[in-house]
Order: structure tokens, then sequence, then C-alpha cells
């Protein structure tokens, strides 16, 4: 509750410090390129298309979903931002994913008293930060009682009464296992799918990322791109 109660007066003091500004217009809505200098905002079925010199995109991310079956239709699969709004302690918490969101939901999870498993499809652990560094979170993390299942495959979910039956594959020998909540958290995709880029010459990356250089400027000559 204290969560909430903080993010949503933080989203409240954000907008209203944009919004009240004279000579800032909040526009809510799906937003999407018409051309390089025009944008249109849809909202409940009416549109209002803007236009300006110099365009910023700051879209964010959303979390990967991988291709598992069951996956999108279990209740007891979640991403990093459906898992915080949980009001009761998972008592078996499974993470899809040994990167740093997943391993960081994992060592709180167990810190509140969760029987925390991770599963990583690879052999790899934090395969971006320093080696050294990366060895030392493992030994803290199964110091704590995580247990990591490397080479580590999710076949498919299939859900229970109050819990998920996943059948996975760990050195080729399969097995199934019963788990209270999933987080999957095998990594995070940019948020261009509709914004009409295709009106514009902004290039993307082959992750669907905007491509900036180290001014953040795309290669249309008004367009930046900012955030994750």
């Amino acid at each position: 509750e204290n969560k909430n109660t903080l993010i949503g007066a933080l989203r409240g003091k954000n907008y209203e410090m944009l919004a009240s500004k004279e000579n800032i217009t909040v526009y809510d809505g799906t937003g999407s390129f018409v051309s390089k200098n025009v944008v249109n905002v849809e909202n409940n079925g009416e549109n209002i298309q803007i236009e300006g010199e110099k365009i910023f995109i700051n879209t964010g991310s959303t979390t990967i979903i991988p291709n598992i079956k069951g996956i999108s239709e279990s209740n007891y699969v979640y991403t990093s931002t459906s898992l915080m709004e949980l009001k009761e302690l998972p008592k078996k918490l499974t993470v899809i994913g040994a990167g740093y969101i997943g391993l960081e939901f994992a060592s709180y999870f167990r810190n509140f008293g969760s029987e925390v498993s991770v599963f990583q499809f690879d052999d790899s652990f934090l395969a971006r930060e320093d080696e050294d560094e990366a060895k030392i979170i493992k030994e803290i993390l199964e110091n704590k009682g995580v247990k990591f299942y490397f080479n580590t495959s999710v076949k498919k979910f299939e859900d229970l009464g109050d819990s998920v039956k996943a059948t996975y594959v760990k050195d080729k020998e399969e097995f199934i296992e019963e788990f209270d909540k999933v987080l999957v958290a095998v990594g995070r995709k940019a948020n261009t799918e509709n914004l009409g880029l295709e009106n514009t010459s902004v290039e993307l990356g082959k992750f669907g990322e905007v491509v900036v250089d180290d001014y953040l400027k795309t290669n249309a000559p008004n367009i930046w791109a900012a955030g994750d």
C-alpha cells in the first residue's frame, strides 16, 4: 500500500508539473507518426494531429514474452510489472531468466521468505557484467537459498487449481514441477510497434530499437530518441 501510494503521488506530481505550465500541453492517448513532422494522437476514437519542428521519442520498453506453450493463457505467469501488484507472498516462485531484473526479484522475494528458483536457458549469468562481480552476486544469492537451474528451458505451462505446472528440460532430461507464481524476465523490447515509424526515415535495429547517434539523434534530421 505504501508503494502504491508513493507511485500514485509521484505520477500525479510529474503529470501536473508538465500540465500546469502555460507553454506545455499534455495530450492523453496513443501517438503515432503520420510523417516526420506530424504525430496523430488517438483517444477513445477521437484523433488529433500535432505538428512539430522537433520530435522526441520516449516510449520505453516492455517485457519480452517467450514462445512457450500456455504462457499467455496462464493466470500465474507474471512480468516484472504485474508481479509488483501481488497482495500475497508466493510460497514458491520461479524466475525465467538470470539477468539483472530477474535476479533483483529473486533476491527480494527470497528475503521476504519465498522459495525461489531461477531458470536460465544457457550457462550464462549476468553476462553483461564483470565476471568477478557476477560470481560474487551468484554466491550471495545461493547463500540466501536461491536455486539456479542452468541449461534449462521451459516447454509448457499448465494452470492447476491455485498453481501452475511447468514442464521443463534440463540437460536433455524432462521434468515437471508446480509453482505458485512464475516471473518471466528474459529481456525487454522497445515500444516501437504501431508507432508509425515506417512513415518516417527513422531506422530501427535488429531488436526493434530506435537507432541513434552519440547525441541521441535518429537518422531523421528532426527526431531524437531518449529513455529505455
